[in-house]
């Protein structure tokens, strides 16, 4: 097809000498020599009437192409190049120095970055020494990490939030909808997961980890109690809900998930991210994955025989964890925000109330 297409735009391009050929776009064009007495078909390398000039640079646009080029299987394409993802620390750690710098200077909003600069490339050469980074992983000092980071996995699932997505159409059925009209609301509540992610995207670097996880808790436990209340008085006089009733129960849905999606949905991830060293981060992140498969499959199975025998009281089992979060929000989880990996430790760890003792304790170990 590209050959077609190449030989139609050869006939109708003009025929002057030092215009005949605009394949560059098709693929690997070879120079071709000035003389004027040779076409474009003439210049082959097979044909019998080479060039007297071979390997002539002396055209300035030296475009014309080989047709061996056009139909071989060897023609190099242009690559297309694609801007660099990932933080700085990530894309130094894959020896991407140039653009870990680059994007290091973006985040900071200034140039004055050479001494962040060098301690990430300290911690990311010292990391690229740990040859036991689940044996480190296990010692004293990486407990915190440990801790928080299966934590966050497992509060993220007794939020209730993947019971309620995974089941939206069955949990909209039993409380009065019909079937289209159930599958809306899942849909709606789809998008609200999405467009309220949008707002952790804006707002986490500005207001602080711990102030969306905290407002969440509020909201969620908020919402978690009065669609409790709703369908115990409703589902129990009538055992089935009225229109206007069943409306404030999707809207008080909504208001659940998007309290999720903007704090314990991406914040589960991003903060383990953030507290785990360069050198114990791959192990910690498996064990943080793992954690959140396995509640992922509890909740999930569970869910529906729970709904059956608790019915509305579902919702207050959700909300007994969500008071569990908060607390351990307020007093376990320090404050990640503008806090560089290579720093945690001097920074957080060591004067938090409670994890310092694990660093002091690691201090006399090393003395």
């Amino acid at each position: 097809i590209q050959l077609r297409s190449f030989q139609a735009l050869h006939q109708t391009w003009p025929a002057a000498d030092d215009a005949s050929g605009v394949c560059v776009l098709l693929g690997r064009c070879r120079p071709q020599c000035s003389c004027s007495q040779h076409r474009h078909a003439d210049h082959r390398e097979d044909s019998p009437g080479s060039c007297p000039h071979p390997g002539s640079l002396e055209h300035p646009l030296p475009t014309r192409c080989d047709d061996r080029d056009l139909r071989g299987q060897h023609r190099e394409l242009p690559r297309v190049q694609y801007p660099p993802l990932g933080t700085p620390t990530s894309l130094i750690e894959r020896e991407q120095l140039i653009e870990g710098l680059a994007m290091l200077k973006k985040i900071r909003g200034t140039g004055n970055v050479d001494a962040e600069h060098q301690e990430i490339l300290h911690a990311c050469e010292m990391a690229r020494q740990v040859k036991q980074p689940f044996r480190n992983l296990m010692k004293r000092s990486s407990r915190p990490q440990l801790v928080i980071a299966i934590a966050m996995q497992v509060f993220q699932q007794f939020t209730g939030i993947n019971a309620i997505m995974f089941y939206a159409p069955v949990l909209f059925q039993t409380i009065g909808f019909k079937n289209d009209a159930s599958l809306l609301s899942a849909v709606i509540t789809g998008i609200v997961n999405v467009l309220s992610t949008v707002v952790s995207v804006v707002l986490v670097d500005k207001v602080g980890r711990r102030f969306l996880l905290l407002e969440a808790c509020g909201q969620m436990l908020i919402t978690q109690v009065a669609i409790g209340g709703l369908l115990f008085v409703n589902l129990r006089a009538t055992n089935e809900l009225q229109h206007g009733v069943a409306i404030w129960v999707v809207v008080l849905v909504c208001l659940f998930v998007s309290s999720f999606a903007w704090s314990w949905g991406p914040l589960g991830w991003l903060i383990p991210s953030e507290t785990f060293p360069l050198a114990t981060r791959t192990a910690g992140y498996a064990f943080a994955v793992s954690s959140n498969m396995v509640f992922t499959f509890v909740i999930a199975q569970a869910f529906l025989s729970m709904m059956c025998h608790l019915r509305a009281g579902i919702f207050f089992f959700f909300a007994a964890w969500i008071v569990v979060m908060g607390l351990f929000v307020i007093f376990l989880l320090p404050e990640t925000k503008n806090v560089p990996i290579d720093e945690m430790t001097e920074k957080v760890w060591k004067k938090h109330w409670f994890w310092k003792r694990f660093m002091d304790e690691e201090e006399e170990e090393r003395r």
